[in-house]
């Protein structure tokens, strides 16, 4: 056979080069070609999982908006969510994608960075849970300190399952992921629902989701697998983690800083139609984008060393394309009918329409990021993300600028 067989050549027709102790083209196909079949196993099981759950929640979250108002609504879902997303956020974007980023060899060395990054986030929840007391709201609801009390409780829980979620996205077991997520989120929605047809506070069913979402979240894990004994952290793992660590920090300012400008510069009701418009637009995110995006990550770095990553990115970004420019084109003359639809007259009149038609042309640009994205933090050199990291610090200083000038003037929240 020869040295480099033509690429038209199919693995069967070439005979092994083991017995050289060779890693040529010839045996890494057909681990790629594994890998990639998972991830699109594990996409379609996800996002197959997501959709009935989502639109069930969806709905719960659409007749819960009905009962309580504007104020209290953006209360709950831009000031405590952002407590829950800030807590949870080193976790998931510095710790998991660390431990995610080298073989399966090393996995007791994974799983020490996992038990490391739950410790991280139980100080992280305390620390924020006393900030959000002291510096509450200019009208906070009742009830407000313990709400927030009960979110960082929620996002400790939550982070009690890293170490098996590790192991499990290791093992490529994305199917249990989707199980998992799905039963948490219609739970949630379903909790949080009933606390406020109940005739409870926004803040309180929105608390009360979250620990129903937490602990139902754990339990699926721990359920099928437990986590195993704490182990050291190698010294490639912690490097990877301080690159990844700096990178996280800059996608916490792109992704959070809008709710932080939220809270400095806009009012209550303003912080509501924000939430209104994000929990609509985001709906796509959540569904589709996310889990694509978290099982390509997972999948690229699976991928063996001299695989292309084409075959897997070209599918990829042709699929998350189409929907943001679907979303762009049919979204802002629809936002209006949209609105007055699911929410009712109160919510159309506000500026939530002209919001969620600027939410809707955003798509775009976020379903090609996304993928991106993944593609890059899992293949790339150290140099390549040293240049990345100091790009997205570009964006955030141009991010922040825009919109507190934006804020300033009284653009409203569609700034």
């Amino acid at each position: 056979p020869p040295e480099h067989p033509a690429p038209w050549c199919s693995p069967a027709s070439v005979e092994p080069m083991g017995s050289r102790g060779d890693q040529g083209p010839p045996q890494s196909a057909p681990e790629a070609n594994g890998v990639i079949t998972r991830a699109f196993d594990g996409i379609a099981a996800l996002v197959g999982v997501s959709l009935l759950c989502r639109l069930c929640s969806f709905g719960f979250n659409i007749c819960a908006a009905r009962f309580v108002s504007q104020a209290s609504y953006g209360v709950s879902f831009v000031s405590l969510q952002l407590l829950n997303s800030l807590a949870l956020f080193p976790l998931k974007e510095a710790f998991r994608r660390a431990a995610m980023r080298l073989p399966a060899s090393e996995r007791s060395s994974a799983s020490g960075l996992s038990w490391l990054g739950f410790a991280f986030t139980v100080g992280v929840s305390a620390v924020l849970a006393v900030v959000w007391t002291a510096w509450p709201p200019s009208d906070p609801p009742a009830g407000y300190s313990l709400a927030v009390v009960g979110v960082a409780v929620a996002a400790v829980v939550e982070a009690a399952a890293e170490p098996v979620v590790v192991e499990s996205l290791i093992d490529l077991e994305f199917t249990r992921r989707a199980s998992a997520e799905g039963v948490a989120n219609l739970l949630r929605s379903a909790a949080a629902f009933a606390v406020a047809v109940a005739g409870f506070d926004g803040v309180a069913s929105f608390t009360v989701g979250q620990l129903v979402f937490a602990v139902v979240w754990s339990s699926s894990y721990f359920v099928v697998r437990r986590p195993g004994p704490r182990q050291s952290v190698d010294a490639k793992h912690l490097a990877v983690f301080w690159q990844f660590s700096g990178m996280a920090f800059q996608k916490a300012v792109l992704q959070e800083g809008e709710k932080v400008l939220l809270l400095a510069f806009f009012s209550q009701e303003d912080w509501g139609v924000f939430a209104l418009v994000t929990n609509v637009g985001s709906l796509v995110l959540r569904l589709l984008f996310a889990p694509v995006e978290e099982i390509a990550y997972s999948a690229f770095g699976k991928l063996p060393p001299d695989a292309a990553p084409f075959q897997l990115l070209a599918p990829l970004l042709a699929l998350q394309g189409s929907i943001g420019w679907t979303a762009a084109w049919f979204g802002p003359p629809l936002a209006t009918s949209g609105i007055f639809v699911l929410y009712g007259p109160t919510w159309a009149a506000s500026a939530a329409p002209q919001a969620l038609g600027a939410y809707c042309v955003l798509l775009l640009a976020l379903a090609l990021n996304g993928v991106l994205e993944a593609c890059m933090h899992s293949r790339a050199s150290a140099e390549w993300l040293r240049r990345a990291q100091a790009s997205q610090l570009q964006a955030s200083a141009v991010l922040v600028a825009a919109s507190s000038g934006l804020g300033f003037l009284g653009a409203g929240p569609s700034s």
